[in-house]
């Protein structure tokens, strides 16, 4: 098979090659003895003069590919035309191109999929390297697509820049293809949009009212659905307000399982129940929000609008909103405070009756629950002995034992199990 047959360039003629320095350069011309002018289509033979268009091709066995291509230009005969000499044109080529246009189009797809940083990435490994200027610009440059109508048709807002200034982006969620995108959330631009792409059937959109409405009045006969992520919010908020409401009973359910595994422990251990030593319960100090969260029913009871009751407190009206629903104010959990306090009493029996080293101690309370880091638990160890004046004996064989501890868990948490 000739070199020309692979190339498949049937308009360029490759009349030599060599390889070089791991690149492979190809030398071409257009086989034609004329070429018609691009302003009045006369056909013409005189040649003006010659010049080479230095191109880069497809990569060949991951070896990029160069081309040098002899154009001739030719003068119009035609003594009417404005253009007095043009250059001979071939369809594999642009106008004033660098790449061939089979290498474009791969460039202008990796441009549009990808962003730029990835674009260079990616034309490196294929050996056409160019930088992430270069597939910006051709990424802008790149024609839009025609917009056309879905027959089912996402809506959600966007961000131009995240926190300043959002639009909206029109999905095909049939295909995943963005389809357009206004410049701002407001329904009117919706509506616009809608006005001129008549024959949705079904509109996927997130929980903003202006969507909703926008549907509605354009093609009220389209199915208006939550799409799959705010579907899940949703559930997750109802799902977070119930547990909120329950909070009490649902520590009280867990305060009696304790109190059976408590029990379990001194049958397995044998040891009195004046021998157990329980930690203080945090539960018992007073939290700051009570006092705001009474107030808060106090002026419910009295009729007190929302928007009043939060100017009074010092509050917003979405706390007002959320104490308003709860009977009972849920116990805070600090997500990034360690449960150490929840061990003490564990570690001083450990340390009585045991006789466990601190280290020893330490791969216990790891094991049964506790998530703060090692030089946090030295700590809080050595200070029990010194307030308890308990002297660590030597290491002996020990086994786990069962412990009564139930890490506490948010109602954000149990909304996601």
């Amino acid at each position: 098979m000739r070199i020309n047959q692979l190339l498949n360039l049937p308009k360029i003629k490759i009349y030599k090659s060599h390889y070089r320095d791991s690149k492979l350069t190809l030398y071409g011309l257009i086989p034609l003895k004329g070429a018609r002018c691009p302003h009045c289509k006369v056909y013409s033979k005189q040649i003006h003069d010659r010049y080479e268009r230095h191109l880069n091709d497809l990569s060949v066995l991951e070896h990029p590919v160069h081309l040098i291509l002899r154009t001739r230009k030719f003068k119009c005969k035609n003594n009417g035309c404005p253009r007095k000499v043009f250059s001979e044109q071939t369809p594999e080529i642009s106008r004033y191109a660098r790449r061939t246009n089979r290498l474009d189009k791969i460039i202008d797809t990796i441009a549009l999929e990808t962003n730029a940083h990835q674009g260079k990435i990616i034309t490196k490994l294929v050996s056409v390297p160019l930088s992430r200027s270069t597939m910006l610009r051709k990424a802008h440059y790149s024609y839009l697509p025609t917009v056309y109508t879905p027959r089912v048709l996402g809506v959600d807002d966007w961000a131009f820049r995240k926190g300043v200034n959002y639009g909206t982006v029109l999905v095909d969620m049939e295909t995943s293809r963005v389809i357009d995108l206004l410049p701002s959330r407001e329904g009117s631009q919706l509506k616009k949009w809608l006005a001129k792409h008549p024959g949705i059937e079904i509109v996927t959109r997130d929980r903003a009212s202006s969507y909703a409405s926008a549907v509605k009045e354009i093609h009220p006969e389209a199915h208006q659905v939550a799409d799959r992520f705010h579907l899940l919010m949703n559930l997750s908020d109802a799902l977070t307000l119930y547990f909120k409401s329950v909070s009490g009973k649902i520590k009280t359910i867990l305060n009696a399982h304790k109190e059976k595994l408590l029990d379990y422990k001194r049958q397995q251990t044998d040891l009195p129940k004046t021998q157990i030593i329980v930690s203080q319960n945090k539960s018992l100090t007073t939290d700051p929000r009570q006092a705001v969260f009474q107030k808060v029913k106090e002026l419910q009871q009295h009729k007190y609008p929302a928007r009043k009751i939060a100017r009074e407190l010092g509050i917003s009206r979405n706390t007002v909103w959320t104490y308003s629903k709860l009977e009972h104010l849920p116990p805070r959990i600090h997500r990034n405070a360690t449960n150490i306090d929840l061990f003490t009493g564990f570690i001083v029996n450990e340390l009585q009756q045991k006789g466990y080293l601190i280290k020893e101690i330490i791969q216990k309370i790891k094991s049964l629950g506790y998530d703060g880091s090692q030089t946090q638990a030295y700590h809080h160890i050595n200070k029990i002995k010194q307030e308890k004046g308990i002297k660590t004996p030597d290491l002996r064989a020990v086994y786990n034992e069962p412990l009564a501890y139930i890490k506490p868990i948010s109602a954000t948490k149990m909304s996601m199990l």
